[in-house]
């Protein structure tokens, strides 16, 4: 693919969007240091939830909000259209086997001719320019 987008732009959407996912978090965790651990918990898991809730919602209709800035988005390396909210949700998931050893995972695309991750390669999925 042609099209495929570099590793800074990547690192850059994953930044911007862990940034955001922080605020999500960051409540709960608040609440927790306060003294009510168990309330700070349920925050902070509502909180995680509705993240990623909103995060794969954003990437089936095309770009999360990190990606939109830094141009890229992911889409089927077969079809070329973007993937379904499940599919991101599986390539979330995905991402757990590219970071395990030493995030060799996320490092493949360096030298991946198509630029693609493991978790790519599993969903055969691509990120590209917009």
């Amino acid at each position: 693919m042609g099209n495929s987008a570099g590793f800074w732009p990547r690192f850059g959407a994953f930044f911007i969007d862990g940034l955001i996912g922080a605020v999500f978090a960051v409540p709960g965790q608040i609440i927790a240091a306060a003294g009510a651990e168990a309330i700070g918990l349920l925050l902070q898991l509502a909180g995680t939830i509705a993240f990623y809730v909103l995060y794969c919602r954003k990437v089936s209709q095309g770009q999360s909000w990190g990606q939109n800035v830094t141009g890229v988005k992911v889409i089927s390396a077969t079809t070329g259209t973007s993937i379904s909210a499940g599919m991101v949700f599986v390539r979330q998931l995905a991402k757990i086997v590219s970071a395990i050893p030493c995030y060799l995972g996320f490092f493949w695309m360096l030298w991946d001719k198509d630029k693609q991750t493991w978790h790519d390669k599993m969903l055969t999925t691509v990120v590209v320019k917009a």
